[in-house]
C-alpha cells in the first residue's frame, strides 16, 4: 500500500493541483494540518479535500478560524486568517471545526500516529535540529510511525525504532526550496520518500495580490531562505 503524507497545504490549491497529480494512484492521502492560512483559495481547497477524501487534522491555521485570538499569530498571518474567516461558508466552517487534532491509523501492520506539531503540544515546532529521543521515548510503544506537520521543513529520520517523516509544507515551504513538498510512504518496503513539484506559484501570487494581502506573505512563495 502507498500512503501520500502532505501538511500545510494553507489554501493553495495550485500547488495542490500539482500534487494531486502525482498522488493519483496513492491508495490513501493523509495530511497533517494547516489546510488554510497564508493563500486565497480556502474554499477551493477545502472541496478538493472533501472531493479527494483526504484523511487531514487541524493545525493551528485551522483552529484559529474559530478564534484567532487563542494564538500568536504574525500579523501577516493574522490578516489572512481575519480574510479567510470572511471567506469560508458555514459548511466550510463546520468542516474546518470538526478535524480531528491527531489521528491515529492502523494500516498493513504499522500503527501511524499524525500530529501537527509535537505528540504532546499541538502547537510545538520540531524542526530537523529538534530530533532528540525524548520526542518518542513518551509514546505509545505501539507507535512505528510518526507524522508531523507546523515547520514546513521535510524531514525522514528513525529515532528509537519509530519512523519519523515531516512531509514539509505543500503551500508554503520554508527550507530553502519553494517547490511544494510531499512524501510516500510505501508500507510493503516500510520507505518514505521525500518528492518535489514545481507548480503555477505565479497563479497563487496573483491571486494574493488581487486580494490585498501583506506584501510579506506575497513574497514569501519565491523565497529561498
Amino acid at each position: 500500500m502507498k500512503i501520500g503524507f502532505i501538511s500545510d497545504v494553507h489554501a493553495n490549491l495550485p500547488a495542490l493541483d500539482a500534487i494531486l497529480n502525482d498522488l493519483q494512484h496513492m491508495d490513501k492521502i493523509v495530511h497533517a494540518g494547516d489546510i488554510v492560512g497564508y493563500n486565497a483559495f480556502p474554499r477551493e481547497v477545502i472541496e478538493c479535500f472533501q472531493e479527494q477524501n483526504i484523511d487531514s487534522i487541524a493545525g493551528n491555521h485551522d483552529r484559529g478560524i474559530s478564534d484567532s485570538d487563542d494564538f500568536d499569530f504574525p500579523r501577516p498571518a493574522l490578516e489572512v486568517i481575519n480574510w479567510t474567516m470572511g471567506e469560508l461558508t458555514i459548511e466550510n466552517k463546520e468542516f474546518i471545526n470538526r478535524l480531528p487534532t491527531e489521528l491515529r491509523l492502523e494500516i498493513d501492520g504499522y500503527t501511524i500516529l499524525v500530529v501537527h506539531g509535537s505528540p504532546y503540544e499541538p502547537n510545538e515546532y520540531i524542526y530537523p535540529t529538534d530530533l532528540t529521543l525524548e520526542l518518542v521515548e513518551g509514546l505509545d510503544e505501539t507507535i512505528d510511525v510518526l507524522i508531523l506537520g507546523h515547520t514546513h521543513y521535510p524531514i525522514v529520520t528513525k529515532l528509537s525504532g519509530v519512523l519519523l517523516v515531516n512531509p514539509g509544507s505543500v503551500g508554503q515551504p520554508r527550507d530553502g526550496d519553494w517547490r511544494t513538498s510531499y512524501a510516500v510512504f510505501d508500507t510493503h518496503t516500510g520507505t518514505v520518500e521525500l518528492r518535489r513539484q514545481e507548480y503555477n506559484v505565479d497563479k497563487t501570487i496573483e491571486k494574493a495580490k488581487i486580494e490585498s494581502f501583506p506584501q510579506q506573505i506575497i513574497n514569501s512563495f519565491r523565497q529561498s531562505n
